[in-house]
């Protein structure tokens, strides 16, 4: 999976931990572990026949009850391929999957909770397929005018047609730019992956002029998590990972420099523009 599908899948994988973590302690709190773990450690033959006549003499002395107490996880884990094969709206529902499992009340506040956290995404630039539907029919000038208001759907599909269906790269950079100035973490983190993509194209991994492009993305990156994506910091670490980069001390402290910089003169030119900053 590219970087870039990862990273747009970032925040749907938070929604999972934050759903595994309900999951988990529902399970918990009912007691019943051992009815919801699939597998359970080997007893000795002994002791198996004495659990059996324990538990079927409790079960005779029990009224049945109507509904289960708990209910049975059928968790199904995708392949890398398979996950890779989604759109962002398949992989959202399979990484929301096990909040069916819950009892009504606790997903009735994940619900609340998640609709708290989508709203805060979609205002940093992260939206979903379904969101972008509405949009499919508009030609570029209705985009243009649109993102001229600050509409970051607009300006997330603009650059995108800009960037892979014409091809012309300034004006996706430019669309980047403006969707930075709407406060849009996504488009700094475009800009951010744009650099990495553009230095491997262009250069060879062990050259001074491809690092020049990872300290460009690092810088970009910074910005994007500056402005509250909180995907940024490990996408840093991934890309160094992946390419097998480590940096001193001079050029960590260079690139947050730059970052700084950057993030101060786009403060500077949303106040002239009569937008408040970003952490306003």
């Amino acid at each position: 999976m590219e970087s870039s599908q990862l990273i747009n899948k970032a925040p749907a994988a938070i929604a999972l931990t934050i759903a595994l973590i309900a999951l988990i302690t529902w399970i918990l709190v009912t007691g019943n572990r051992d009815k919801a773990l699939p597998i359970k450690p080997a007893e000795p033959l002994l002791m198996q026949e004495q659990n059996t006549k324990s538990l079927a003499s409790k079960e005779e002395n029990q009224p049945q009850s109507a509904e289960p107490t708990n209910k049975k996880l059928n968790l199904v884990i995708a392949s890398e391929a398979e996950i890779e094969a989604m759109s962002i709206d398949e992989y959202l529902d399979y990484m929301l999957g096990p909040v069916e499992m819950l009892p009504a009340d606790i997903q009735a506040e994940f619900h609340t909770q998640q609709a708290t956290r989508n709203e805060y995404w979609e205002n940093l630039g992260f939206f979903s397929d379904e969101q972008k539907e509405g949009y499919a029919s508009y030609d570029r000038d209705t985009l243009e005018a649109l993102g001229d208001r600050g509409d970051l759907i607009a300006l997330d599909i603009l650059a995108h047609k800009y960037e892979f269906e014409d091809k012309n790269h300034n004006k996706a950079i430019e669309t980047y730019f403006k969707g930075v100035l709407f406060a849009s973490a996504k488009a700094a983190q475009s800009l951010a992956i744009r650099a990495e993509s553009t230095g491997g194209t262009y250069y060879e991994p062990d050259t001074q002029d491809y690092r020049a492009y990872i300290h460009e993305s690092i810088v970009w990156y910074k910005v994007s998590d500056m402005m509250g994506n909180k995907t940024a910091e490990g996408a840093i670490s991934s890309m160094l990972k992946a390419q097998g980069i480590t940096l001193n001390k001079d050029e960590w402290a260079n690139v947050n420099q730059r970052a700084e910089l950057i993030y101060a003169k786009l403060n500077e030119q949303r106040r002239e523009i009569g937008l408040p900053e970003y952490d306003k």
